[in-house]
Order: C-alpha cells, then structure tokens, then sequence
C-alpha cells in the first residue's frame, strides 16, 4: 500500500471491478479514431493504446518529437506499464483533436514529463483489461494473473 492508503494495482482493481475499467472522463478513453493501416486492431481501451492481432503495441503520442525524446521516453513509458518489449510499441504521430488528447504542443521541454502520467496510466489499465479479460474467459482468479512480456499468463495452470 502507498502513503495514501492504496496501490495503484488497488486502485486498477478496484476501477475495473467497479465500472468494467478506469474510466477517465477527461482523454484517457476516448475513442481514438485508429489509422487506415490498423484497421485490424483488436484492442483499442483508450485515445492512446492500440494492440493489433500480431502483437504490436501502437502510441498514439499527442505531441511532436522536437528533440524532446517523444519517440524514445514515451513509448518506454508505455512498455514498462504493458509489460511488453520496447520495439514492440510503435510510435505515430496522434490526429489533432485536444478533446482527446489535450494540449498537443511542443516547447518547453515537457513533452514527457506532462505526458508521463496519462501514458503511464493508459497502458496500465490497458494491462488491467486484458488480465480481467484473460481470467474471465479461463474462469480463473484475476489475482492468479499476471503480464509478462506481452502475455498474461495463469501460472498455475501454465495457460496465456
């Protein structure tokens, strides 16, 4: 548990088990409209995630790469959430459209740091859906579950 009383896994659980996710009224969940090129996508929890059948994460990254390390920072931010490798995650460039993403500038050197938390927080609950998925389809405990490297896996039954 954290200083404030719970984790942030509790706090994932407790979301999910509340309202079928987290749901962030402001741009976490909105519908990102994906590319012509990802119409196969399976998996497309919120404005910044996207998973498509082979296993390739897309970011949907709001602000411009300027030097800033948006095409380095955030798309590890993203993988480290996900629990998958980083040349996993591809970057491209988000449509405009400050209703879902919100500010998307570039100066001021804070790309990252303004975006660390939105991304962070996309690609852990998107973690969180697809383990709450995974353990309702095998009838299993979520707590049993885990991500590791780009699977959930039920160790006590081997199954991902």
């Amino acid at each position: 548990m954290s200083e404030q009383g719970f984790s942030r896994r509790h706090f994932l659980k407790v979301s999910a088990i509340a309202g079928g996710g987290v749901m962030f009224g402001f741009q976490l969940l909105a519908d990102a409209s994906p590319a012509t090129h990802l119409a196969d996508t399976i998996f497309s929890p919120n404005a910044y995630v996207s998973i498509d059948a082979s296993g390739l994460v897309t970011l949907m990254s709001p602000n411009p790469e300027i030097g800033q390390g948006v095409k380095t920072a955030l798309p590890m931010i993203l993988a480290e959430e996900l629990d998958v490798q980083w040349d996993k995650v591809h970057v491209e460039m988000a449509p405009l459209d400050p209703s879902k993403f919100g500010a998307q500038v570039a100066g001021g050197s804070g790309a990252v740091r303004g975006r660390y938390m939105p991304i962070r927080t996309a690609g852990a609950t998107a973690r969180q859906m697809l383990i709450t998925a995974a353990a309702q389809q095998w009838g299993v405990p979520e707590s049993e579950c885990t991500a590791e490297n780009a699977f959930v896996i039920h160790k006590p039954t081997g199954k991902n």
